[in-house]
């Protein structure tokens, strides 16, 4: 039984086939979403466990797409990706509730990484302390 779905926002460039058989190791789900109110809904419809997102995909600073990721979705585990080349403020992200990076093209033993994160915070019914809004609120 699957614990839930990622979602991947936007065109990430990942090899469908790939990470699609790593996210079912980890009794994951895998679903695209093309815009913040398609994941909305689905996020309304399916329990998400992550979104995977990259903010020059979605035309937005990196602050602000988190932001719109973890209000689409508020139960989901964001996951930030970007190219090798590009600098990101890691720091500042994670802060805001980032839970990981991944670097563009995906690697396979990365995705492993990160959904065995996913998978051990979503068996141990790991809380999410604070929504999304409470989290920016609560910066200075």
């Amino acid at each position: 039984m699957a614990i839930g779905t990622v979602a991947l926002l936007g065109n990430i460039n990942v090899d469908r086939e790939v990470f699609d058989a790593v996210a079912a190791e980890f009794d994951c789900n895998v679903e695209q979403t093309t815009s913040l109110s398609s994941l909305r809904r689905m996020s309304a419809g399916s329990n998400i466990v992550a979104v995977l997102f990259d903010a020059r995909a979605l035309g937005l600073s990196w602050r602000d797409a988190l932001k719109f990721v973890m209000d689409a979705a508020p139960e989901a585990f964001p996951i930030a990706c970007s190219g090798f080349s590009e600098t990101i403020p890691w720091p500042e992200l994670a802060d805001a509730g980032a839970y990981h990076l991944l670097r563009l093209p995906i690697d396979e033993s990365e995705v492993r990484h990160s959904f065995g994160f996913i998978w051990a915070a979503k068996r141990s019914d790991h809380p999410r302390t604070m929504t999304a809004s409470s989290r920016f609120a609560s910066r200075p």
